[in-house]
């Protein structure tokens, strides 16, 4: 017997505005029930948020899911602002997806990932799980055959993702994507002939140089796995077909366009030039298939550089449908290029001091550098790291006009474009990198109608430079070019007729040079045409005062005068010049070391000790180093989790010094005297960026110094990161010890509480050093407590959730406080915690961490130790019968789909009844628990079913049942996902802890 049940409730709305609309349960086999309505909450299979800086990772934990065990992995900078990911399972259906080609089949559970349509600026690993009988259902045989597949909306066909890594032991498969959408594993039909793949490459138009970034798309439509092989030979008629030595992935390529292999030139062609044609051949592994080749691929490696330390680097110039190889009309552009390959057979990181990466120079006939890309410009202050797989390659591209540093045209002429890597690989050497010359021609066509102007810095010999040696004299010289077509006056307003100024790095003005004297009101006419020079001016290297300066960088500048009619004078502009020898006559070392309180060197600490972070930079040349930092920055530490290559887990960020802090923008300086050192040190307190501890696990450091290489006088070697382990003992001799404890209302210790059961939280702060110290505090804030979720299993990556703090919203005396404990004397700290989130939703029963945290330190040096967090669980609170014992129950059965607008909207949910050791059937009541997801809303906080309050509740259920209600909670027109999960009571109050979900989308 089915019995259908409507009535109408109320509720409310934790996120939007409240609507009513339509919601059904169909109820089956039964008394009527008896429902009641109180509230909604939010649902997915597992989320996790997404942070720019750190990353992070959603992980289904779930048995009763069917896509337990799927993961998403986002690295660090996958998205530029904070986004919550979600991972849900889904059909086709739902996800109104178009049938999979006629020669594949679907294998194990579809997903959706969310927020649909979401794009990464890196890419993200999926993982998604199968099972055997996924696999004997599709008749799959070969797991190796397994790809996974991707469908965005309103695409014509499914996209084949690259596949990184397989388990077939754990049965998982792992492809990298950039977008969330439809994803699912998919295998050729096994019944389906062999077909042979085929390769389709694309041709580089511009002229290369080096390293030959080939983009190419697969094909083959039994969807098999794909190698790629390569040959060239020149377009000379018949040249023969040679081995093409390329890196990058080459084999288990899936099926798809977004493929690219580099082809190294400098080992196949060295110091070659000429046209040649590439050739991608692909197999299946049962047969090689149709052959890919480009068109004409025009190659100039006559100035090209080899590797040097297992990396090799070099520069190209072209342009758009250049007509010759690198010459260029003035008053054009170039697109200067850099490509940086990692030859060894290991993975290999290049780590900068700032978000500068890289630089281009044009240095003109004479060796001086007339233009610099990166000058002017300010980069972010944080250390940054490039990582390259085996044979990975990464090419920066830049379009640079034709002009020098003062934006003056470039005349016609020979010059050099170079480039360099303000750099330090983490093993090998950067090679020097050779420039590549290119030629301008004609005369620049924005000259027409203006003044131009040439300021210069020249060395004793006459050459111009932007380097000179300590205590050289500098000629500065100025020229006006009249560019205007008729003739023009200048008149100059003061007794000089220009004006030079040395500014310090700092933007001090240490030195200001006149020009040559003149009387006021002095006018020079200069025709059309014409260049007037000014007398040439000479800076022996000392300020105002006389004194010598101190070697480094500085910026000269000069300003005319005086004004011009008809056509105003240009700016002259700026010089960027270093004084002392560019690398100094040795080097400037950096030692990177972790210590203890004791400072000493360890590689081991205990929970909560403070960990001193320590920099030492060591002048091992023979004369003064000046080492230049762009801010007020001049270092950073940062704690990352310790590589596992092998695991497939990502390095993540866990907390950097200089994370939330503010720098001056303007240059500083440090200078070392032969032999000197200077020390640059941090401590940590073993916490993350957002102050919650770490704990115990292995984990690596770095240090670096934040120098400006291109302005430093002397080269700085930076160090190598360490490995440390945080263990969970401390101890506690001679020490000020803490220790964490959680009771009853009677004072009992206590480590299962029931629910609504107040849980007192007790900090114990004992002085075991045998004197007095004093606990030193910034405010009236002395402790704190949270409560967190438990950290997921060894290497699940879960994340932690944050229900309750103590300190939230409270506020505190700003000013220093102190409390005396005297030698064996223990000051407590005591508040208690009503079960209840920040937000004043009480929590359910489950599995919970307590942390307690001090905030101050021991004014006598002395360290706190100890104080680990205490895991408990809250349970169900049982009855007046003494009953603890909860029903057994399956969860939710099903539910599905949306057939509204006013209809019913969960038309199926059912259950099948539980059983209880006390209460028939008939006395069980079953509560109903919502949770949604808004796709217009972003949230900031992991998304949790409120287990605490049910939307609705129904008793008198036997056999197996479906309902069907009114619920004001729903709203239509906005493809809201709403979830539900059922639990059952007896009438002892013992409800089942069952977390099963599925979820209805209401468009």
């Amino acid at each position: 017997m089915v019995r259908t049940i409507l009535a109408q409730v109320a509720g409310g709305w934790r996120v939007l505005a409240i609507a009513v609309f339509a919601v059904g349960l169909l109820a089956s086999c039964g008394n009527p029930a008896a429902l009641e309505a109180v509230g909604s909450a939010l649902k997915s299979d597992a989320s996790a948020l997404v942070t720019p800086s750190a990353g992070g990772v959603a992980t289904v934990n779930d048995p009763n899911s069917p896509v337990n065990g799927n993961q998403v992995v986002a690295p660090a900078g996958a998205v530029s602002q904070p986004t919550v990911v979600t991972v849900s399972a889904t059909t086709d259906q739902a996800s109104a997806v178009p049938a999979l080609p006629s020669q594949l089949v679907g294998v194990g559970q579809p997903m959706e990932l969310g927020p649909t349509g979401t794009v990464f600026e890196k890419p993200v690993n999926v993982t998604m799980t199968y099972t055997d009988a996924d696999l004997a259902a599709a008749s799959v045989t070969s797991e190796t055959s397994l790809q996974m597949v991707t469908y965005t909306a309103g695409s014509a066909v499914y996209e084949y993702l690259s596949v990184v890594s397989r388990d077939v032991d754990r049965n998982t498969v792992t492809a990298q994507t950039t977008h969330f959408s439809y994803f699912r594993l998919a295998a050729a039909k096994p019944s389906n002939p062999n077909s042979p793949s085929a390769a389709t490459v694309s041709t580089p138009t511009a002229i290369q140089t080096g390293d030959v970034i080939i983009a190419f798309t697969l094909s083959d439509p039994d969807m098999d796995a794909i190698a790629v092989r390569a040959e060239f030979r020149a377009t000379t008629s018949g040249a023969a077909w040679t081995k093409a030595t390329i890196s990058g992935q080459t084999s288990n390529l899936p099926p798809g366009a977004g493929h690219a292999v580099t082809w190294n030139t400098l080992v196949d062609l060295p110091g070659k030039s000429g046209t040649y044609y590439f050739k991608l051949i692909p197999n299946d592994g049962k047969v090689e298939g149709v052959a890919g080749i480009t068109g004409s691929i025009t190659l100039n490696n006559t100035n090209a550089t080899t590797s040097s330390g297992g990396w090799s680097a070099s520069v190209a110039a072209t342009a758009p449908n250049a007509t010759a190889a690198n010459t260029f009309p003035a008053g054009s552009s170039l697109i200067a290029s850099l490509t940086i390959v990692n030859q060894a057979s290991e993975t290999r990181t290049i780590s900068y001091s700032s978000g500068q990466r890289y630089d281009f120079t044009f240095t003109n006939s004479a060796g001086a550098v007339v233009r610099t890309w990166s000058k002017g410009m300010a980069f972010p202050q944080v250390v940054t790291q490039d990582k390259f797989g085996p044979g990975a390659s990464q090419t920066a591209t830049e379009t640079l006009t034709l002009k020098d540093d003062a934006g003056v045209d470039l005349p016609s002429g020979t010059y050099q474009l170079g480039a360099s890597v303000p750099g330090t690989p983490s093993a090998g050497a950067l090679p020097a990198i050779n420039p590549v010359t290119f030629s301008v021609t004609g005369t620049p066509p924005n000259t027409s109608g203006q003044w131009s102007a040439r300021f210069t810095a020249s060395d004793q010999s006459g050459q111009t430079a932007t380097t000179f040696t300590a205590g050289a004299k500098i000629t500065l010289s100025l020229a006006l070019t009249n560019n205007t077509g008729v003739t023009q006056t200048v008149t100059f307003t003061s007794a000089t007729t220009e004006t030079y100024t040395v500014t310090d790095v700092s933007g001090v003005a240490v030195r200001t040079i006149a020009g040559a004297a003149i009387g006021a009101q002095s006018v020079t006419t200069v025709a059309a045409g014409n260049t007037t020079s000014f007398a040439a001016v000479t800076w022996d290297q000392t300020d105002n005062q006389g004194n010598q300066v101190a070697a480094g960088q500085y910026l000269l500048s000069a300003a005319v005068n005086g004004n011009s009619s008809p056509t105003a004078l240009p700016s002259p502009g700026a010089i960027s010049i270093t004084i002392g020898s560019s690398t100094g006559t040795g080097t400037v070392d950096v030692k990177f070391d972790l210590k203890d309180a004791a400072g000493a060197s360890q590689s081991v600490f205990a929970a909560g000790d403070k960990i001193t972070f320590e920099l030492v930079a060591t002048n091992n040349s023979t004369t003064t180093a000046s080492l230049v930092f762009p801010s007020s920055q001049q270092f950073d530490f940062s704690v990352q989790t310790r590589s596992c290559l092998s695991c497939g887990l990502p390095v993540l960020l866990i907390w950097q010094w200089s994370y939330g802090k503010a720098f001056t923008q303007a240059f500083t300086s440090v200078t070392l005297a032969p032999g000197q050192s200077k020390t640059f040190s941090a401590v940590w307190d073993q916490t993350d960026n957002t102050r919650m501890p770490v704990g115990g696990g292995d984990y690596s450091a770095s240090g670096q110094l934040t120098v400006s290489p291109t302005s430093s006088s002397h080269a700085v070697t930076q160090p190598k990161g360490k490995d440390f382990t945080i263990t969970s003992g401390s101890n506690t001799t001679g020490q000020v010890t803490a220790t964490l404890s959680l009771t009853d209302a009677a004072g009992a210790a206590k480590s299962a509480f029931a629910l609504a059961e107040p849980v007192t939280m007790t900090i114990r702060l004992t002085n075991g050093t045998g004197k007095t110290v004093t606990y030193v505090t910034n405010s009236g804030q002395k402790y704190d407590f949270s409560v967190t979720s438990p950290p997921g299993p060894p290497g699940s990556m879960i994340p932690i959730r944050l229900y309750w703090t103590w300190s939230q919203g409270r506020m505190f005396t700003q000013a220093l406080t102190s409390t005396p404990i005297a030698a064996g004397q223990t000051v407590t700290f005591t508040e208690t915690w009503d079960q209840k989130q920040n937000d004043g939703t009480a929590v359910g029963a489950g599995t919970y961490v307590a942390t307690g945290s001090l905030v101050g330190s021991i004014q006598e040096g002395n360290q706190i130790t100890g104080l680990a967090p205490a895991q408990f669980t809250i349970g169900s609170t049982g009855g007046a019968t003494g009953d603890t014992t909860p029903p057994a129950f399956s969860g939710i059965r099903s539910a599905g789909p949306y057939t509204g607008p006013l209809a019913v909207v969960a038309n199926s949910i059912g259950w099948d009844a539980a059983t209880d050791n006390k209460d028939a059937q008939s006395g069980i009541t079953y509560n109903i628990y919502q949770y949604s997801v808004d796709p217009r809303v972003m949230y900031f906080a992991q998304p949790r079913m409120n287990w605490s309050t049910p939307v609705a509740k129904v008793a008198g259920v036997t056999g197996q049942a479906t309902y069907t209600w009114m619920d004001a909670n729903i709203q239509t027109g906005a493809n809201i996902v709403y979830y539900y999960a059922v639990r059952a009571m007896d009438s002892s109050g013992n409800e089942d802890q069952n977390t099963k979900e599925l979820s209805v989308t209401v468009p």
